[in-house]
């Protein structure tokens, strides 16, 4: 008898573990909503608990920028059942643990769709992945004002992780830290945390194709893999034109924000050709190409991409 009332207290520790673990949400839950086709959207709802023992929970969509922290009014939670109010999004999320996972109905607007929700865990980076995309990928991207080029450069740090950087060679040299790089199942996942802009799409061997999104509609970008060279933008200007305009010339010009100075530089490369490039110190943003220039009768014409 009392070997089995040990057995019989170590199988109640055990199943009372179990519950316990069960009861911890704490962290980011994540499920997929099939929009027909092939479509889906990604849904988190990140839980933590509360000094008093409640649960609150901030719902996300990483595919959109219109759900991003938001707050849930309510979350109610008994060990198996989960509730989540979200009033903002006139919905919400409910659903049933089981093996693992809740699976559930998230509702918006009155109707309902499937959707079941796991721990979620970054995915990391395998070597075979960092040493496809180590090096530099560059494309064009069409935005309303006209193509506008984009060059992102990923290296391995020296703890051996991958990071990157973007910069668009048509507005400066000055390069932006890349944040949150995914590749699962062919799919690349970049963010830039300092525009608040998302580049997703197929990555086919040294091609990829997607969309970037800052803000507004997504814009369609293709990208392929190679070491940039930017254009070699030389001037066709006569000597006596050049020897005018040789040098810098600075000035500030008036913008709905205020005053930015603008700066010329008018040069010659190691070939002896003419070039010239413009900065923007305020901006940060210098080394940008001047694609044309003219000078007549005293009047200067100068283009940028």
């Amino acid at each position: 008898m009392k070997t089995l009332g040990k057995i019989l207290v170590a199988v109640s520790v055990l199943v009372f573990t179990n519950v316990m673990a069960q009861q911890d949400l704490s962290g980011t839950w994540q499920g997929k909503l099939a929009l027909g086709g092939d479509a889906t959207l990604t849904v988190q709802f990140i839980m933590a608990k509360e000094a008093d023992g409640s649960w609150s929970a901030v719902v996300n969509s990483p595919d959109t920028g219109g759900i991003k922290n938001v707050k849930a009014d309510t979350v109610t939670y008994d060990g198996t059942n989960l509730k989540i109010d979200v009033a903002s999004l006139s919905g919400g999320y409910t659903g049933s643990f089981k093996d693992g996972k809740f699976d559930g109905i998230r509702t918006q607007a009155g109707s309902g769709m499937p959707l079941s929700l796991a721990p979620y865990t970054k995915p990391v980076l395998s070597q075979a992945d960092m040493d496809l995309l180590a090096g530099e990928w560059h494309g064009k991207l069409e935005i309303p004002a006209g193509a506008l080029t984009l060059v992102f450069r990923f290296e391995k740090n020296p703890a051996g992780e991958l990071i990157g950087f973007a910069k668009s060679p048509d507005q400066g040299p000055n390069e932006i830290p890349v944040g949150d790089i995914e590749l699962v199942d062919g799919v690349l996942q970049i963010k830039i945390p300092a525009n608040q802009a998302d580049i997703k799409g197929k990555l086919t061997g040294t091609e990829f194709a997607g969309e970037f999104k800052q803000g507004g509609s997504p814009i369609p970008l293709t990208l392929s893999k190679g070491k940039y060279e930017p254009p070699k933008n030389i001037l066709s200007l006569s000597k006596e034109a050049m020897d005018q305009l040789m040098g810098e010339w600075h000035g500030e010009v008036d913008t709905p924000m205020g005053k930015v100075m603008v700066v010329y530089r008018f040069e010659t490369n190691a070939a002896g050709e003419y070039v010239a490039f413009r900065d923007n110190p305020d901006q940060g943003s210098n080394g940008i190409s001047v694609s044309e220039a003219a000078l007549n009768e005293g009047n200067v014409m100068i283009k940028t991409p």
